[in-house]
């Protein structure tokens, strides 16, 4: 009788309407020798969404190959990470509000210092952006990069990053 039950399921599931993916890619450079690009992966099927965004790092000549700094699956409101470069320092610094799954979090490329700010949902600044994004998110904002660090306008209290 379960396996019985089994086929059905799995005939009624084959029947219904598969995963359909859409993939945003954004490039982004500003400043020599280095080019970003964020992937965004937004995909439904019959039971389920899943969304996965991916931050990847590049020389900005032809043909170079792509790192990929961060993969994380974000929340459904959150504006697209903001990446900004300190070359005095040698650091990136990703800026993501409170997102869910981390893949892929390196904190070396070359010689360059890769650092997160990771907003919890919880604190006043990202509350404050959800707010700010309504009920339909955030969609539609371009992700920013900039050559100097920008620090947020209203940081999170100390040891309060992820």
């Amino acid at each position: 009788m379960l396996g019985s039950v089994l086929v059905f399921a799995a005939f009624v599931l084959d029947l219904l309407p598969g995963e359909a993916c859409i993939t945003t890619v954004d490039r982004l450079s500003n400043f020599s020798g280095v080019s970003f690009e964020i992937e965004d992966d937004d995909c439904d099927a019959f039971l389920y969404k899943s969304e996965r965004m991916s931050v990847r790092i590049s020389e900005k000549r032809r043909g170079a190959a792509k790192t990929e700094l961060f993969n994380f699956t974000p929340a459904w409101w959150a504006p697209p990470p903001e990446i900004s470069v300190d070359p005095e320092r040698s650091t990136i610094r990703v800026s993501v509000a409170a997102p869910g799954t981390i893949y892929t979090r390196l904190e070396k490329w070359r010689d360059m210092r890769v650092e997160y700010d990771i907003w919890k949902p919880d604190e006043p600044h990202t509350v404050e952006l959800r707010q700010r994004c309504g009920d339909a998110g955030c969609q539609g904002v371009a992700p920013t990069i900039s050559s100097h660090p920008t620090p947020h306008p209203n940081p999170p209290p100390q040891g309060g990053r992820g």
